[in-house]
């Protein structure tokens, strides 16, 4: 029986939501078992995966699926320790940030990062939403960030105006005001770890992600990105 621990690859032939496909004529005026099983065919070829290896239009297990970044990037990001996945929810439509572990030996501090996002809820921080394990790879599903980093933002539009840069160093402050009520040291703040999007029509404002780094010991130094 599949629980869908695993990852599989789909590849749809029909747009959202359906994804359904009829066979074509010549297979339903064979017999109904043949069109059905050419129908079953042309509707999906599951093959069990690395979730690494997933591309855009993947599945992963029965929920995610794999998305095109705006900019057609097969990613979001990848860091020392995890790759950062756009996937779509089945059950609600919307559109998610999936951080999976690029291998054992960093499993542990993905674990760790969602036990810290797990304690905290603020609106200028990223959000756990669910934890999973594909292809035994653990991942986090992750309300997304924004539509890019500040780090892509700055580097295509250089200087911002005195309003934006105002509301951008306000909502800063305010993530780590609340991670300093719990106790938490991020370790790695910089633009690459801020997003930068909207809420519909509204301003844009910055997204705190990245806690991948929060347990660090307090006098490794090495840790973080060392121009920050």
């Amino acid at each position: 029986m599949w629980t869908g621990s695993a990852a599989w690859r789909c590849r749809p032939v029909q747009s959202r939501p359906s994804r359904r496909a009829a066979a074509p004529a010549s297979a339903r005026l064979v017999t109904p078992s043949l069109a059905s099983t050419f129908e079953t065919w042309a509707l999906a070829v599951f093959v069990e995966m690395n979730p690494l290896d997933a591309r855009p239009d993947d599945f992963l297990g029965e929920e995610l699926l794999v998305e095109k970044t705006p900019d057609g990037r097969p990613m979001l990001g990848q860091g020392a320790t995890a790759r950062v996945l756009l996937v779509s929810r089945i059950s609600d439509g919307r559109q998610y940030a999936l951080k999976v572990s690029l291998g054992p030996e960093h499993d542990e501090r993905l674990k760790q990062e969602a036990q810290v996002l797990g304690s905290i809820r603020h609106a200028r921080i990223v959000q756990l939403v669910a934890e999973h394990t594909y292809g035994g790879r653990p991942a986090l599903l992750l309300s997304l960030a924004g539509t890019e980093t500040l780090h892509r933002y700055l580097a295509r539009e250089g200087t911002v105006s005195l309003e934006r840069a105002s509301r951008y160093g306000e909502d800063l402050l305010s993530a780590l005001d609340h991670l300093e009520e719990h106790q938490i040291v991020h370790r790695d703040i910089k633009p690459a770890n801020l997003g930068v999007g909207s809420v519909g029509k509204g301003a844009n404002h910055l997204m705190l992600f990245d806690f991948s780094l929060t347990n660090a010991s307090k006098t490794d130094l090495q840790v973080g990105t060392a121009a920050y």
